[in-house]
């Protein structure tokens, strides 16, 4: 019936009016389609839902990794970081366990977190490594300057200084230049294969074997 109205509407109208209605009705339809697929694609903005967590280990081996604002992490043997798919709010905080060093992009109005343990350093653009033992936090600032935070106690560390934070005695403390790391390693009748493994874990480097026959000989 309504196709009946609008030809007895039309009928009497010049072919320009009716090109007119064509084209008026084919925009309007596109213009419903588009609006409903940018609804049905729009981000999830319902509150309180926040980006999934993507957890990232070092293994067996030293692992480089890029966070979602391109900062760059190197984690060492065994070390486990955790981040959010995507940096929302005010802050891009991450959680660590284990050897570390980042270079981080600076954004002044996004400050970089990292939680050690319950130590937050909190950074704006700079680079830095983190050793955390079972007596200290150390973090090691090579360019910028960090912010070591434990509730309301905190240090700055500058460039080419050591800020530890004692977990016996809950103090902080700053030295100058980087904490010499001094390790001794013996070996008797095992194989580069075990050698290598034991490298990688205390200096958080990776060593690969081009001829895979080496890592069967014994020392």
């Amino acid at each position: 019936k309504w196709l009946k109205d609008f030809r007895e509407k039309i009928s009497g109208r010049p072919l320009r009016s009716l090109k007119r209605i064509l084209w008026t009705s084919a925009a309007a339809v596109l213009i419903l389609i588009a609006s409903t697929i940018l609804w049905l694609t729009k981000p999830d903005s319902t509150p309180g839902k926040t980006a999934p967590w993507i957890t990232r280990s070092g293994g067996a081996v030293a692992l480089t990794d890029t966070l979602p604002d391109q900062s760059l992490v190197d984690l060492g043997h065994q070390a486990i970081i955790k981040y959010p798919a995507h940096f929302t709010g005010s802050s891009r905080e991450v959680k660590l366990w284990g050897n570390a060093s980042f270079v981080v992009t600076a954004d002044p109005g996004k400050p970089f977190i990292v939680d050690v343990e319950g130590i937050k350093i909190k950074v704006l653009g700079t680079s830095f490594n983190i050793r955390p033992d079972t007596t200290v936090i150390s973090v090691e600032v090579q360019s910028g300057i960090v912010r070591m935070i434990r509730g309301d106690s905190g240090m700055n560390v500058s460039a080419f200084h050591t800020g530890v934070y004692d977990r016996k005695t809950g103090q902080f403390s700053l030295t100058n230049g980087y904490k010499p790391v001094r390790r001794s390693l013996n070996f008797k009748n095992v194989s580069l294969k075990q050698i290598a493994d034991k490298l990688e874990e205390a200096y958080g480097v990776q060593v690969i074997f081009e001829n895979k026959q080496l890592e069967n000989c014994t020392m």
